[in-house]
């Protein structure tokens, strides 16, 4: 302990000191600083940086199961009712099917931020900025899928072959993420059928061969086509059920991709 606080005091003395080794010493310093932040915890760490006359603190795990031999709690209490309707949707996605996308909550919807953790990890939620990565690599990421379209009688109608972009969970239900040439679909399902099954399909020819790129638009136009069929399946049950209840959810794509 007391050769800790001399330490400590010697490093103290040096920042108070001026520069006068130029970027070699700024090196030693920072480096003596960043020593003395991973001695704070056996699983966590705080890489520091300034960055346009603001202190940057990132807290980052010293091994992969630092979250759960000593996890951290954060809790957020916002207000979207002014916000983009874009980051509504976005914070729908990632909370209740857990989508592997970047969530960036402005100072102006946050209300209260808390940590709750070890105890020398304070932070100040007052004026802050909530952002939230997805892990990477992402949960299922590059796992082989096929996504077969069947016809009428049950048949294969279409194959297209790819990979796991992410698997997510969230408060409703499950979230898949598939990468395809030319094409990215992601998929959310609530497990109790609370909510329709939703689809997002978008595509990027840029750079693709002719080939690819008509290979792209093909799927494109299956999982639009299969969408529209669902929907109008969905529709006519729900006029025939003649029920005030709620819709009947949707299935949005005819195939179901499984793992290669």
């Amino acid at each position: 302990m007391r050769d800790d606080l001399r330490e400590a005091a010697r490093d103290y003395g040096a920042e108070l000191a001026f520069l006068a080794g130029g970027t070699d010493d700024l090196g030693q310093r920072v480096g003596a600083l960043g020593r003395r932040i991973d001695r704070l915890d056996l699983h966590w760490s705080i890489d520091v940086a300034y960055r346009n006359g603001a202190v940057v603190k990132t807290l980052r795990p010293k091994h992969p199961r630092g979250h759960q031999v000593s996890p951290i709690y954060f809790t957020v209490r916002g207000h979207l009712g002014d916000a983009d309707p874009g980051l509504a949707a976005t914070v729908q996605r990632v909370l209740e099917f857990g989508t592997a996308e970047e969530l960036v909550l402005p100072a102006s919807v946050i209300q209260e931020l808390s940590v709750h953790g070890p105890k020398w990890l304070q932070i100040d939620g007052e004026n802050a900025e909530v952002r939230m990565t997805p892990l990477s690599p992402a949960l299922g990421e590059g796992h082989r899928v096929e996504l077969v379209f069947l016809d009428a009688s049950g048949g294969a109608r279409s194959v297209y072959e790819g990979t796991v972009r992410a698997l997510g969970k969230g408060q409703l239900g499950r979230s898949l993420g598939l990468q395809f040439t030319g094409c990215r679909i992601r998929i959310c399902h609530a497990e109790d059928g609370s909510v329709q099954t939703t689809v997002n399909c978008a595509i990027d020819l840029t750079g693709l061969s002719c080939g690819d790129a008509l290979q792209a638009l093909d799927l494109y136009g299956h999982v639009m086509e299969a969408s529209s069929s669902a929907c109008a399946s969905t529709a006519r049950r729900w006029r025939q059920a003649g029920s005030p209840g709620r819709p009947f959810p949707a299935r949005t794509t005819s195939g179901t991709p499984g793992s290669g």
